[in-house]
């Protein structure tokens, strides 16, 4: 707040017992004065705040009086206060020159100089006098705040012609304040607290704008000097204005918190993302490389199935019948039994229809066929053959088509069994002891003869 002098005009004229203002008229017009006074010395220790009664009661012989020249002691305003009582008439021209006499006369000439009045009843001067004292106040470079609060109809027009002959520089302003309204909240909320630029306020709701024109609204604005106490001014109840200053503090304190909460999720919320997107494409080419791989070792392995069988060669072809023998779903001791007689089988006693006739059934058929073709292969074996010949049957196969039959007649025959191989032993002995006897018979008979 810059070094100002101020002088605030009081209305005390007998239109200020009005009970439209609470209490009355004239104490919430106390009460404001109050908070101005404050206001302009707390901001600026050296500024100083003068008290003037507007009101005049010539046949008591009284008239418009300086009740305290421009001081810095709040002591001496505020008795000042507690002695006005309401009398006469307001007499706003000769009020407002003799303030500005008074503001001639200030202690410090480098201290601005303003006005503040309050209207509260009818102004009996008329608009010419009003505009013609507002430019010389705006020639002696004094700025003019008036406050109307009550007949603001026969009030209004007088006095913005008033404001706007006094504005310079967007330092004049007029503040209305409708009924049922307290002056207090009106000016707190008005650019007289706010310092803002010229022109017309209504307390009831808006802000100024240029001078000369009409700008009403909702009490707007900023939140006045003690906004940081939450509107409670300190002298007048400090432990309150300190309880409201620490819930604010706490309050702003909070809200940062949260705002810097929110943006460090929002924070982590794109690292994440990112992270994921980067291990997404990351992950993305070893999956690739490995389908490829996959496929070309499926191609790889299912090469064999797509040979013809003029291409397929018999060792091929046997091994083709001993790995589906191995996958056969009919279990583990059927695939044995069926790998062990395909690789009994001798590859070499395979011929080329032997080598054709597995091939087409290991390109047409599933696994069961080559599972039949190797249990038939062992002809010793009767269940084991029968149960093929099902199998084939199961299929679709007749097992005594000629051109099956043909092959399997030129597989060679099963490896004997244990009584066999016990019998052709035995048989293989008893030869040896034949042969053994028949040299000494001859020797016998040579020696007889």
């Amino acid at each position: 707040m810059p070094l100002e002098s101020t002088i605030i005009c009081l209305d005390n004229s007998e239109f200020m017992r009005n009970g439209d203002y609470s209490p009355t008229r004239l104490d919430a017009q106390q009460d404001a004065g109050t908070l101005i006074c404050l206001q302009r010395i707390n901001d600026n220790p050296e500024s100083t705040v003068g008290i003037l009664s507007m009101a005049s009661k010539k046949t008591e012989g009284r008239g418009v009086e300086l009740l305290v020249a421009p001081t810095t002691e709040q002591e001496k305003i505020l008795a000042s206060f507690a002695g006005m009582q309401p009398t006469g008439t307001i007499d706003f021209c000769t009020s407002v020159q003799i303030a500005q006499l008074a503001l001639k006369h200030r202690v410090n000439k480098q201290s601005a100089q303003r006005i503040i009045a309050f209207v509260g009843s009818p102004i009996v001067d008329n608009e010419r006098s009003l505009s013609k004292i507002g430019k010389q106040l705006a020639k002696n470079n004094i700025a003019v705040d008036v406050v109307i609060m009550g007949e603001h109809e026969e009030n209004h027009d007088l006095l913005k012609a008033f404001v706007e002959g006094a504005n310079k520089g967007e330092n004049s302003h007029l503040v209305v304040v409708p009924p049922g309204v307290f002056p207090c909240d009106a000016i707190r909320m008005s650019p007289i607290m706010n310092m803002g630029g010229g022109g017309d306020f209504t307390g009831s709701g808006g802000s100024g704008g240029d001078a000369g024109s009409s700008v009403e609204g909702g009490g707007g604005g900023g939140g006045g000097m003690f906004a940081e106490y939450g509107g409670i001014d300190p002298a007048l109840d400090p432990e309150l204005a300190m309880v409201m200053r620490e819930s604010l503090m706490m309050e702003r304190a909070a809200a940062e918190a949260r705002a810097k909460a929110e943006a460090g999720d929002s924070t982590d919320a794109a690292e994440n993302a990112a992270a994921l997107a980067t291990a997404t494409s990351e992950a993305s080419a070893p999956e690739a490389s490995s389908d490829s791989s996959t496929a070309a070792a499926a191609a790889a392995a299912g090469a064999p199935d797509s040979v013809s069988t003029d291409e397929i060669t018999d060792e091929e072809a046997l091994a083709l019948a001993a790995k589906l023998s191995l996958e056969s779903p009919l279990g583990s001791e059927v695939g044995e039994r069926a790998a062990a007689a395909a690789a009994e089988t001798p590859a070499a006693a395979l011929g080329p229809s032997s080598g054709s006739a597995a091939a087409s059934v290991e390109g047409d058929e599933d696994e069961d066929v080559a599972l039949a073709l190797a249990l038939s292969m062992q002809e010793s074996r009767g269940p084991d053959r029968e149960q093929g010949a099902s199998l084939l049957a199961s299929v679709g196969l007749d097992a005594n088509d000629p051109l099956l039959a043909a092959a399997m007649a030129q597989l060679p025959p099963a490896p004997p069994t244990a009584a066999e191989e016990e019998k052709a032993q035995d048989v293989q002995k008893a030869g040896e002891n034949s042969e053994s006897e028949e040299p000494a018979s001859k020797r016998a008979k040579e020696d007889q003869s």
